[in-house]
């Protein structure tokens, strides 16, 4: 249909009927007959003649009853979306989502999926022996970690293999530098019960070298559930964003210079966005605002031996 449409088009018009059809080519994989809908949908606010003309052709070519949208709630042909691309899952908790040079790698339930951007089509595929879980992956995608039930999961997507390197306690969340070389897990204390404390509590955090696959860090942070974490590119600094209405950013190197701010109104830090300055911190609320603070110092509460990172 596409290429008929195409047939009595030229230049800009042309172009956008292009993609048009591949913002669409996700949605009309599944439904191929949905294809008015979706390009009457994309185009109704382009009103170029030539368009005008072939959407009402679309209309009034269409036989029996179906449904012509109101109103484009979908992304419009022309604009900085080039293509949607379908992964097979509804957006999830478990998510986890790298783009890497003209590839995509992400993650859902228990399987690892890489996609060729300019091929357009799935070029691997890693399914885990796990029911479900929550990743974190490196930026190139080279190493990935996994929570599943209390196990965490080292991932070489390289290799496709993957090996358990620490097992205890619910673990809630994850990050991993973007180098690969470090990642950070929370978790409730082993006696946690959610029936009895709801999401208050302390939150244990644990620093893990996976050069050596072992925790060599631990330490308490927060009052509630930490609704997002993440590490700089080197491991060095590591934000978080709780339930407790408190943001902070640790430096794994100088525990005396780590800090925490208080958010605005109340709000809860619903994403964390690590930076490489320890006076920065950029996190988002529930509101969907995006702030940036300059917090005062704060010590954290830190066990076992020091370590440091690599250097930059």
């Amino acid at each position: 249909m596409e290429q008929l449409l195409l047939g009595s088009l030229s230049g800009g018009a042309r172009l956008r009927i292009h993609q048009a059809f591949r913002l669409s080519a996700a949605a009309l994989a599944g439904e191929p007959g949905e294809w008015p809908t979706q390009i009457l949908a994309r185009l109704d606010s382009d009103k170029t003649p030539a368009i005008q003309r072939i959407l009402q052709n679309i209309v009034e070519s269409r036989e029996g009853c179906w449904l012509k949208p109101i109103r484009a709630p979908l992304i419009a042909s022309g604009g900085p979306i080039e293509r949607v691309i379908d992964v097979g899952a509804p957006y999830d908790e478990s998510r986890a989502l790298i783009r890497c040079n003209d590839g995509i790698t992400s993650f859902r339930n228990a399987s690892f999926r890489t996609w060729d951007l300019r091929a357009e089509r799935e070029t691997q595929r890693i399914d885990l022996p796990i029911d479900w879980g929550r990743a974190a992956i490196s930026n190139p995608p080279r190493r990935a970690v996994v929570m599943a039930s209390q196990r965490q999961l080292l991932v070489d997507l390289e290799d496709a293999a993957a090996e358990v390197i620490f097992t205890g306690g619910v673990i809630e969340s994850v990050a991993i530098s973007a180098d690969g070389a470090w990642a950070v897990t929370t978790s409730v204390p082993p006696d946690w019960d959610y029936a009895k404390q709801d999401w208050n509590g302390p939150r244990t955090l644990r620093l893990f070298d996976l050069e050596r696959k072992s925790c060599v860090r631990t330490w308490e942070a927060h009052r509630a559930l930490i609704n997002d974490l993440a590490l700089s590119a080197n491991g060095r600094f590591l934000a978080t964003g709780s339930r407790d209405n408190t943001a902070q950013l640790a430096d794994l190197v100088r525990p005396e210079d780590s800090r925490f701010v208080e958010m605005r109104e109340g709000g809860r830090c619903s994403r964390a966005d690590s930076v490489r300055t320890p006076y920065r911190l950029r996190f988002r609320t529930a509101r969907g605002s995006t702030e940036k603070w300059r917090p005062r110092p704060q010590n954290c509460k830190l066990r076992r031996r020091p370590w440091l990172p690599r250097p930059e």
